[in-house]
Parts: structure tokens; sequence; C-alpha cells
């Protein structure tokens, strides 16, 4: 599954969507808006843009996860947008 959503990522709102009781174990990955060094911490947010390829890619990445270490299923939440330092852009859940 993909989502591509415009208002920020509740991370508990995201694992809600997976039924829990059925799970034998959740993986669970964030990504965060990190500072760049190299440009002398001048970043303070990044503007995330769908392409049209967007969700094709995402569904690609997960289709070959649940291929490659053979899970139930995978939730990946990509956000869109303007996202600031130290926020949640992306959230992935694989279970079992």
């Amino acid at each position: 599954m993909v989502e591509i959503i415009w208002e920020p990522i509740e991370p508990s709102s995201v694992n809600k969507k997976i039924k829990q009781q059925e799970c034998g174990y959740l993986v669970i990955h964030y990504g965060l808006v990190r500072r760049d060094v190299s440009n002398e911490g001048k970043t303070f947010y990044i503007e995330f843009e769908p392409t049209q390829y967007t969700i094709g890619e995402l569904e690609t990445i997960a289709t070959d996860i649940k291929n490659k270490w053979s899970i139930e299923d995978i939730l990946i939440v990509r956000r869109m947008g303007k996202v600031n330092i130290g926020t949640v852009h992306f959230q992935t859940i694989s279970y079992d």
C-alpha cells in the first residue's frame, strides 16, 4: 500500500492502519528532514513535489520489499509539500 499526503504524518495514526492483532511483528522506519551540514546549516525546510511517477515508483519499491523478504504487506506513507527540519517526511511499516 502506498499513500501520498500533504499534511503532517502522524505516526500513531499510520500505525492504526495495520491490523496489528494479526501481525507477528512490525518493522517501522521513519524518514526525517535533516539540516544540510554541507550548506552551512542554511537549510530550514525541503519542498517535496510529486511527479507523475511518484506512486508507481513507491509501489515498485513496496513490491520489491515484499518479494525479497516474504512479508505479508507494507505501507509506505510519503508526505509532499513544505517539510521542516526534524519533521517526518515518510513512514514505512512492514509486517507479517
